[in-house]
Parts: C-alpha cells; structure tokens; sequence
C-alpha cells in the first residue's frame, strides 16, 4: 500500500470514530478539526468545550495501539485507490 493511501486510511479511521478518537487522545474534546502523523508523532487537532482550538500530540506509538485495537483494517477497503 502506498504511503498516501495508508494516511486516508488512518485518517478515515480517525474520523470515523471521532468519539473513541476524542475520548483516548484529548481532554474532553468535542470535535475533531484534523490529525497529522510524522515519524514518531501524531498531531492532533481539536474543539474543546470552551469554544477553544486546541492542538496537542501524542507519541505514535498510542495510535497503533489504538488502532490495533479497534482492529480497522476492514477501513482500507472504503479508501478509493489513487488513479
């Protein structure tokens, strides 16, 4: 899999699940605005209750445990390949 196909996954997956999402990786997070990956981190974009935009990040580590177990590989087939 294509690394920009594997990022749609994990992004859809995010979002898809926004509620799990929120509830392990932020404080009280009401809307999740946008997640971003690099090699050792996630970023992590969010409304808080307030009104207020926050941004925080977490080791990467954390996403593939929460990843892992959800167990969303069936996400990558709802993914439309690149052509």
């Amino acid at each position: 899999m294509e690394i920009e196909q594997q990022l749609a996954v994990w992004e859809k997956v995010a979002f898809d699940n926004e509620a799990s999402f929120l509830e392990t990786f932020t404080c009280k997070g009401e809307e999740l605005i946008g997640v971003w990956w690099s090699s050792n981190t996630m970023r992590i974009n969010y409304l808080a209750p307030d009104g207020q935009t926050i941004v925080t990040s977490r080791p990467l580590i954390d996403w593939f445990e929460w990843y892992d177990n959800k167990n969303y590989e069936a996400a990558k087939s709802k993914v439309p390949a690149d052509n």
